[in-house]
């Protein structure tokens, strides 16, 4: 059995399952609540599907980009669940989990072109450009961090726009595209493609990997700080 965690945005989501079959999801919109939730919301997962921690095979979770305090809460847990009980993990792109999550959602034609997107901040897409071939996403180049002006410039006509950086692409999209604003990754996606990973033997070292962030943390100084700057 394989343990799914996605902790790169908003919501909480765990999930369990067997390859393909899951046996079971638990996905909370409760932001900022991760580091509080994550091992509770383990822990009533496994013993509603009757498994005890000892029980998993396989351990997956998702590795960014996204939210940095979110990525870092569900990276530690994973890798410190996998060093216990000894056993691999994989590491899973959000934005990979994105398109899986547009299977889910949406009836998609072979050799249709993906771009999933999301909201970076600062006028910035976290994004990346995927083909359906064979029932599977393709990636095609690397993902990366653009301006939301140049993304858009670079949409073809027709393309499939997933993830919560389409009302920014939308803004200043001139081709006709299928906008999917609403599709968003859970814990399904990141056990779906998990054990793809653990079957292709692409596994992660436990005790190195870290979480994609793309882009550095920049910490804002409140209004109201203790110790103003004498700036």
């Amino acid at each position: 059995m394989i343990l799914g965690i996605d902790t790169a945005g908003q919501a909480l989501s765990v999930a369990l399952g067997d390859g393909a079959q899951l046996c079971g999801v638990v996905t909370l919109q409760r932001p900022n609540a991760h580091d509080a939730l994550l091992a509770p919301v383990i822990r009533d997962l496994l013993s509603h599907c009757g498994l005890e921690p000892a029980g998993l095979t396989e351990l997956a979770v998702s590795a960014g980009p996204g939210s940095f305090t979110g990525l870092r809460i569900g990276m530690a847990a994973a890798k410190g669940m996998a060093a216990s009980l000894r056993i691999p993990l994989a590491t899973v792109p959000t934005l990979e989990a994105l398109a899986s999550a547009v299977s889910r959602h949406s009836d998609v034609a072979e050799g249709s072109t993906l771009l999933a997107a999301l909201d970076a901040r600062r006028e910035q897409l976290y994004h990346a450009t995927f083909i359906l071939r064979n029932g599977a996403w393709v990636p095609s180049g690397e993902s990366g961090l653009s301006r939301t002006e140049d993304v858009a410039g670079a949409i073809g006509e027709d393309t499939i726009l997933a993830g919560d950086g389409v009302p920014l692409l939308l803004q200043h999209c001139r081709v006709p595209v299928r906008a999917l604003p609403q599709v968003a990754a859970d814990a399904s996606d990141i056990v779906l493609l998990g054990s793809r990973r653990m079957e292709a033997g692409e596994t992660a070292d436990i005790a190195s990997c870290e979480p994609l962030y793309m882009q550095e943390f920049i910490v804002k100084q409140a209004k109201n700080a203790l110790f103003p700057s004498s700036d």
